[in-house]
Protein backbone atom coordinates (compact mmCIF):
# COMPACT_ATOMS: atom_id res chain seq x y z
CA UNK A 1 0.00 0.00 0.00
CA UNK A 2 1.20 3.56 0.52
CA UNK A 3 4.59 4.46 1.88
CA UNK A 4 2.96 5.83 5.04
CA UNK A 5 -0.50 5.84 6.52
CA UNK A 6 -2.08 9.23 6.09
CA UNK A 7 -4.82 11.32 4.58
CA UNK A 8 -4.35 9.84 1.11
CA UNK A 9 -5.39 6.29 2.12
CA UNK A 10 -9.03 5.32 2.59
CA UNK A 11 -10.16 2.16 4.40
CA UNK A 12 -13.62 0.56 4.34
CA UNK A 13 -14.76 -2.51 6.28
CA UNK A 14 -18.23 -4.02 6.13
CA UNK A 15 -19.84 -7.26 7.22
CA UNK A 16 -23.20 -9.01 7.14
CA UNK A 17 -24.60 -12.07 8.91
CA UNK A 18 -27.92 -13.89 8.59
CA UNK A 19 -29.17 -16.94 10.50
CA UNK A 20 -32.46 -18.84 10.40
CA UNK A 21 -33.93 -22.07 11.70
CA UNK A 22 -37.32 -23.44 10.79
CA UNK A 23 -39.31 -26.63 10.46
CA UNK A 24 -39.85 -28.60 7.26
CA UNK A 25 -43.52 -29.53 7.46
CA UNK A 26 -43.70 -32.21 4.76
CA UNK A 27 -46.83 -33.30 2.86
CA UNK A 28 -50.29 -33.61 4.47
CA UNK A 29 -50.30 -37.43 4.32
CA UNK A 30 -46.86 -37.71 6.02
CA UNK A 31 -46.19 -34.76 8.36
CA UNK A 32 -42.64 -34.20 9.63
CA UNK A 33 -42.92 -32.29 12.93
CA UNK A 34 -39.30 -33.00 13.95
CA UNK A 35 -37.62 -32.10 10.64
CA UNK A 36 -35.56 -28.90 10.91
CA UNK A 37 -33.45 -26.77 8.63
CA UNK A 38 -30.73 -24.35 9.78
CA UNK A 39 -29.21 -21.74 7.48
CA UNK A 40 -26.31 -19.36 8.13
CA UNK A 41 -24.71 -16.85 5.75
CA UNK A 42 -22.00 -14.31 6.44
CA UNK A 43 -19.68 -12.03 4.53
CA UNK A 44 -16.85 -9.64 5.29
CA UNK A 45 -15.40 -7.05 2.89
CA UNK A 46 -12.29 -4.86 3.23
CA UNK A 47 -11.29 -2.14 0.75
CA UNK A 48 -8.22 0.11 0.88
CA UNK A 49 -7.39 2.76 -1.70
CA UNK A 50 -4.46 5.12 -1.61
CA UNK A 51 -0.94 6.04 -2.65
CA UNK A 52 1.70 3.50 -3.64
CA UNK A 53 5.15 5.02 -3.62
CA UNK A 54 5.53 8.51 -5.03
CA UNK A 55 3.79 8.09 -8.39
CA UNK A 56 1.37 5.19 -7.99
CA UNK A 57 -2.10 4.41 -6.71
CA UNK A 58 -3.23 1.12 -5.22
CA UNK A 59 -6.75 -0.30 -4.93
CA UNK A 60 -6.91 -3.41 -2.69
CA UNK A 61 -10.04 -5.49 -2.10
CA UNK A 62 -10.28 -8.53 0.20
CA UNK A 63 -13.50 -10.45 0.76
CA UNK A 64 -14.72 -13.58 2.52
CA UNK A 65 -18.11 -15.28 2.18
CA UNK A 66 -19.52 -18.32 3.92
CA UNK A 67 -22.73 -20.36 3.73
CA UNK A 68 -23.76 -23.24 5.97
CA UNK A 69 -26.94 -25.31 5.54
CA UNK A 70 -27.95 -28.18 7.83
CA UNK A 71 -31.07 -30.22 7.12
CA UNK A 72 -32.32 -32.82 9.64
CA UNK A 73 -35.02 -35.13 8.30
CA UNK A 74 -37.85 -36.73 10.27
CA UNK A 75 -35.91 -40.03 10.35
CA UNK A 76 -32.87 -38.35 11.94
CA UNK A 77 -30.63 -38.28 8.87
CA UNK A 78 -28.67 -35.06 8.49
CA UNK A 79 -27.51 -33.39 5.26
CA UNK A 80 -25.07 -30.48 5.27
CA UNK A 81 -23.74 -27.98 2.77
CA UNK A 82 -20.78 -25.74 3.60
CA UNK A 83 -19.24 -23.23 1.22
CA UNK A 84 -16.35 -20.87 1.96
CA UNK A 85 -14.91 -18.27 -0.43
CA UNK A 86 -11.89 -16.01 0.04
CA UNK A 87 -10.72 -13.50 -2.56
CA UNK A 88 -8.08 -10.82 -3.00
CA UNK A 89 -7.78 -8.26 -5.77
CA UNK A 90 -5.13 -5.54 -6.07
CA UNK A 91 -4.76 -2.99 -8.85
CA UNK A 92 -1.76 -0.69 -9.02
CA UNK A 93 -1.55 2.25 -11.44
CA UNK A 94 1.88 3.81 -11.98
CA UNK A 95 2.21 7.34 -13.29
CA UNK A 96 5.06 7.88 -15.73
CA UNK A 97 4.87 11.35 -17.26
CA UNK A 98 6.66 14.36 -15.77
CA UNK A 99 3.28 16.02 -15.32
CA UNK A 100 1.91 13.03 -13.37
CA UNK A 101 -0.38 11.60 -16.08
CA UNK A 102 -0.95 7.86 -16.40
CA UNK A 103 0.97 6.02 -19.11
CA UNK A 104 -2.25 5.31 -21.04
CA UNK A 105 -3.01 9.05 -21.17
CA UNK A 106 0.46 9.78 -22.56
CA UNK A 107 0.23 7.05 -25.25
CA UNK A 108 -3.28 8.10 -26.26
CA UNK A 109 -2.12 11.71 -26.71
CA UNK A 110 0.95 10.73 -28.76
CA UNK A 111 -1.15 8.60 -31.15
CA UNK A 112 -3.67 11.40 -31.87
Amino acid sequence: MGSALGETTRYDLSGRYYESEYGSSGPIHAPTPDARQEYQKGSLDFHAKGSCGETGESDLKVYADGVSLKDRSQTGLTSTLDERVLGVKNEITWKTGPDGRNRSDVVRRDLS
